[in-house]
């Protein structure tokens, strides 16, 4: 990083994508998300960088039929026990993803979906 912000004084930061559609991640190592997150963090830290820490928590491979998949309660089941352990430099966003059920029009939640 002090390569990085001797080109570039005011670099912002990175955005880190992990554990997401197949790609190797923190878990594959035995670590967890904010250790991934907080590596680059603490390098970061002295110019004032930021990490944009994006977390992928679905199953690629999950049935999207199937009504007991919730996507939402799996990124608060991995992420809740990690609060608190993220350094103060690392903006976390969780990313869920959903796919549109048969018979739903895009922006429609089936949450909400009465027939």
């Amino acid at each position: 990083m002090d390569e990085i912000y001797a080109v570039i004084p005011d670099f912002g930061g990175v955005e880190i994508k992990a554990d997401s559609e197949g790609r190797v991640g923190p878990s594959k190592y035995g670590r967890t998300q904010s250790d991934a997150a907080n590596v680059v963090a603490r390098a970061l830290k002295p110019h004032g960088g930021l990490v944009l820490y994006r977390g992928f928590v679905y199953n690629n491979h999950l049935d999207w039929q199937d009504r007991k998949a919730d996507r939402a309660r799996a990124g608060y089941d991995n992420f809740h026990p990690l609060d608190g352990k993220f350094d103060d430099n690392v903006d976390r966003a969780n990313q869920v993803r959903a796919h549109r059920l048969p018979g739903t029009r895009a922006g429609e939640s089936d949450a909400l979906r009465t027939s």
